[in-house]
């Protein structure tokens, strides 16, 4: 199940500095636990790459894995879509 949020103006700044090279494990926990159900604390990150106004992430919790993006113009959203192993 694929879900899409949009990040309030108000967090505009954390996330541009998430996504123009700062972005950190905690960060991208964060912009997880919103998408796949778990807490911050549950989520570990791997594979995480950051290509200009984007970045791309793993983040695994309760033994299921997802791979999850951020990234946009004026308005920031982030995804993450289950890997099924299909």
């Amino acid at each position: 199940m694929k879900r899409v949020s949009s990040v309030p103006h108000g967090a505009l700044w954390s996330l541009m500095t998430f996504l123009v090279g700062c972005a950190t494990a905690p960060a991208m926990k964060n912009l997880s636990a919103g998408q796949i159900g778990c807490g911050p604390d549950e989520i570990s990150i791997s594979q995480s790459n950051v290509y200009g106004q984007t970045a791309s992430w793993v983040a695994e919790c309760r033994g299921r894995t997802y791979w999850c993006s951020a990234g946009g113009g004026e308005s920031i959203s982030s995804a993450c879509k289950e890997d099924t192993g299909r």
